[in-house]
């Protein structure tokens, strides 16, 4: 990118990239709101995170004060406090039993304002901390349709591998189920028209067969549109008054195709008639002399 180019990008967007690097930015471009695709993946994850937990827990986590599942409790929090959620919202939904000045609670305040566009580096956690923190195995991410989040007991790369051999697999079975279903050249050949010859039931020739045919699919889309524009003709009038037209669905012989009508002579001919010119100063001047 040339530098006349990034300039004219720094003054449109209020900052000054080289690359992934920012530069320089205004003050505007700093508390800018994020991107579309920045709070779609934001509603995705905090969609997910309370999939979880209600598949878990129903609508409210049990308290589970002075036991050891307050470990899980306090990575719903992280979890939560990391994808961008506010932490006392999050817990007055879910847990309404934890005090606010609880360590939990703490911890995940912290860890929500690094999460800020104000922070120096924002955070955001990746898939597998989130599974991590909120202890989701591969079992539990393939049941719920997790996208956003990993799986605490198989790694990324594992996860890819996997899923790169389910879709050989579906590849093999729809490839599979392709050829048994497809006919053999014999199949073919004897359900052709070729075979079938379908213009001698008819009485006619094949051109003509072909050509009334094509005739019959012209008439028919024709109804079916103005049917859908309209909203007059239903489908089965559209089918019965392409039946009606003869015993082929083509038009009939007694259909006449009415001319179009000529245009209105203004000259000679259809031309239109010229209109004269008026005369210049050179012009009048001969004719004087």
């Amino acid at each position: 990118m040339s530098v006349a180019a990034m300039k004219a990008r720094a003054r449109a967007t209020g900052r000054l990239k080289i690359g992934r690097a920012i530069l320089r930015e205004t003050i505007a471009a700093a508390e800018r709101t994020p991107s579309t695709k920045s709070r779609s993946r934001f509603f995705l994850r905090a969609f997910e995170i309370e999939a979880v937990i209600k598949a878990r827990h129903g609508s409210i986590v049990p308290d589970v004060r002075d036991t050891d599942d307050m470990e899980l409790v306090a990575g719903y929090l992280v979890a939560a406090a990391g994808s961008g959620m506010e932490p006392l919202g999050f817990a007055g939904r879910f847990m309404p039993w934890l005090e606010a000045q609880s360590r939990e609670m703490v911890t995940a305040r912290r860890v929500f304002s690094r999460t800020q566009p104000t922070a120096k580096k924002p955070l955001f956690l990746s898939a597998d901390d989130v599974a991590r923190h909120m202890a989701v195995s591969l079992a539990e991410r393939g049941t719920l349709g997790l996208r956003t989040i990993g799986a605490c007991d198989v790694s990324a790369d594992e996860r890819k591998r996997l899923a790169a051999e389910r879709k050989r697999q579906r590849d093999r079975d729809r490839q599979r189920s392709r050829r048994e279903s497809n006919k053999t050249r014999d199949e073919y050949l004897a359900g052709s028209k070729r075979a079938t010859k379908p213009w001698e039931e008819a009485g006619v020739s094949r051109a003509t067969w072909y050509r009334q045919n094509h005739m019959r699919q012209v008439v028919a889309n024709t109804l079916t549109e103005n049917s859908i524009r309209d909203g007059l003709v239903s489908a089965g009038e559209a089918r019965s008054s392409i039946n009606a037209q003869g015993p082929e669905g083509s038009p009939t012989a007694d259909t006449k195709i009415q001319p179009k009508p000529k245009a209105e002579s203004r000259g000679l001919g259809t031309s239109p008639q010229r209109v004269p010119r008026r005369a210049g100063p050179c012009a009048i001047a001969r004719a004087a002399s």
